[in-house]
């Protein structure tokens, strides 16, 4: 395999690209210590070397250090480990080792999701929130059962109810024109037509629902 290039990727760590493809990145240090130099034949020793043991086991660490500072769904850590300029198979290896050691769990991650945000978000916002950080919506849907099951509900009116008051509204006293905004800001909070409808006729003064 020829190197075909070496791009600096930061300060001290650089993209290398075999035969014109991105293969991965290594430190400065690491340049010199396996000869690697562009226009040069790199041998299949030393990229088994660091295909096979330096980018997982690098991989690995950084994965794991993620993952003791929070939760990340499957998707998050293959984003984040993505932007390290690992190679998408040591990726891949690394997200099944965390996976089979549940260190990475989705079902889970979303169950404890829908459980912290039921009462404060709309079931619609949550959803798309699971979405976006990789949860297949038969996980989304599974997480939502399993966190009735276990006593988590959500009452959408009162969360409705609760924004209009952030906002000072009075349905007595607020224009069609700024109800029709009112009514934009809960659609875009993720709450449905007849949810908002309900929601602004309520009298929230008297804290009605």
């Amino acid at each position: 395999m020829l190197v075909t290039d070496i791009l600096e990727f930061t300060k001290s760590r650089y993209r290398i690209f075999l035969d014109y493809e991105f293969a991965f990145v290594l430190y400065k240090g690491e340049l010199h210590k396996f000869g690697i130099k562009k226009d040069t034949e790199i041998s299949d020793d030393i990229y088994n070397e660091i295909m096979g043991k330096l980018l997982p086991e690098r991989a690995r660490k950084r994965a794991y250090n993620l993952l003791a500072e929070r939760c990340y769904t499957e998707k998050q850590l293959k984003d984040k480990l993505s932007d390290g300029g690992y190679p998408q198979v040591v990726i891949e290896s690394v997200i099944r080792e965390c996976a089979v050691h549940r260190y990475v769990d989705d079902g889970l991650f979303a169950t404890r999701y829908v459980e912290q945000f039921c009462q404060k978000r709309s079931r619609i916002r949550i959803i798309n929130d699971l979405k976006l950080k990789g949860i297949s919506p038969e996980l989304i849907e599974e997480a939502f059962s399993t966190a009735q099951g276990e006593g988590y509900s959500s009452d959408e009116i009162s969360m409705a109810v609760e924004l209009l008051k952030k906002k000072k509204y009075d349905p007595e006293k607020t224009s069609l024109q700024e109800k029709q905004k009112l009514s934009g800001f809960l659609y875009r909070k993720g709450f449905s037509g007849d949810t908002i409808r309900r929601a602004l006729l309520l009298d929230i003064t008297l804290n009605s629902v």
